[in-house]
């Protein structure tokens, strides 16, 4: 009996220290990047960075591939395997999936996303241009398509996926591929196998990322800034100027952030309001390959109560010049100095408070017609959902 008594003890113990673990591997918003050879993580609320991974000296000459992260573990291709380290480090695993002709795969990954909403990796392997499917909870894997195009393999730069009406994957051609010099789309949740053209109109598409309803790319050749395209309407709506030229980047959907990585710095830009800063700088690799993945965890503080809700508009159509008043009913609204509203990723102007169910706002110009989600913020920095 005092056997499994202390027997009991021990797990117990083993519990606690095991979710102790857990939770100092997964709390908190992170910010990931690379240069070739190390990973580095970024705790946004103190601003604090550290390496949690160096090349071991056997993979010398080899060069960290694009990586994803979700609340535990980063994951990043290295020669023929995906890698995976626990946010804090402690946990490495150099051939936790194998690409080198097994079910996962063959050849180095060229690119991957992980959706969140399903738990779901999207990667493609080089030498046989395979999309995969890998569901991180099962280890489940599916060979979606073989896309090969006249250029480097089909995919270049990031992959992207946005989770709203129907799982859609953009990835890009470079110039002089068969289709579409730009952006192309495959809709997952309608069993689509053909990609479709999105966007043709840039030569070499590099960083890509999903805010809300609208796709951001910036090319890697000819830089003029990243564009900003409607999802929904396939639309071009503006360019956002970030602090350091992406070659890749990560989106904080949460608080409408897009932090980008190039030539050994870090960079992160508001979407709405336009700023801009220089967060992370180093001289070593500097013209590495850099890769971003942004974390926001279960764990961190929910949205605060004094968040809006938006319900209806009035007028629900205005020019595509903007400059006419817009009635948004709702509830929540609060009259502060700092009450805001935003069309789509562009703020509005003139916010004025009514009622708690009611406020009004200068809509802003476009650049196209088309359909925007309006939202409202109290605070100028939490703003209503979709």
């Amino acid at each position: 009996a005092i056997i499994m008594f202390m027997r009991a003890i021990l797990i117990f113990i083993s519990f606690l220290l095991l979710q102790l673990h857990q939770g100092v591997s997964g709390d908190g918003d992170f910010l990931f990047f690379t240069t070739v050879s190390r990973v580095y993580r970024m705790d946004i609320d103190t601003n604090t960075t550290e390496v949690i991974f160096t090349m071991p000296d056997s993979f010398a000459g080899s060069q960290i591939g694009n990586m994803v992260a979700d609340s535990q573990y980063v994951y990043f291709g290295l020669i023929w395997n995906i890698v995976r380290v626990s946010h804090d480090g402690s946990d490495i695993n150099l051939s936790w999936v194998s690409t080198n002709g097994t079910q996962y795969g063959y050849g180095l990954i060229y690119a991957m996303v992980y959706d969140p909403s399903d738990n779901l990796l999207y990667y493609q392997t080089q030498a046989d241009y395979g999309l995969y499917i890998l569901n991180l909870a099962t280890m489940k894997v599916q060979q979606w398509g073989v896309y090969r195009y006249a250029g480097n393999g089909g995919m270049n730069g990031q992959l992207a996926v946005w989770p709203g009406s129907g799982k859609t994957l953009f990835w890009g051609l470079d110039s002089g591929e068969a289709s579409c010099n730009g952006l192309v789309s495959l809709n997952v949740s309608m069993k689509e196998k053909t990609t479709r053209p999105f966007w043709c109109r840039l030569e070499f598409p590099r960083a890509i990322g999903v805010y809300n309803d609208e796709v951001l790319v910036g090319d890697s050749v000819y830089y003029n800034g990243v564009n900003v395209i409607d999802i929904k309407t396939g639309q071009y709506k503006r360019q956002v100027q970030p602090a350091v030229k992406p070659c890749n980047m990560a989106i904080d959907n949460h608080n409408g952030r897009m932090y980008t990585s190039g030539a050994g710095k870090i960079g992160v830009l508001d979407i709405v309001s336009g700023n801009t800063s220089v967060i992370y700088s180093t001289d070593f690799e500097t013209y590495g390959f850099c890769y971003v993945a942004f974390v926001r965890n279960s764990t961190s503080p929910p949205p605060p109560s004094n968040v809006p809700k938006v319900t209806l508009l009035k007028p629900a159509k205005g020019p595509v010049a903007g400059q006419n008043k817009v009635y948004i009913v709702g509830t929540g609204f609060v009259d502060s100095t700092s009450l805001s509203c935003r069309f789509g990723s562009v703020l509005g102007t003139y916010a004025s408070f009514s009622t708690p169910e009611l406020i009004s706002c200068v809509a802003p110009g476009s650049p196209v017609q088309g359909s925007t989600i309006v939202y409202a913020s109290n605070d100028g920095i939490n703003y209503s959902t979709q």
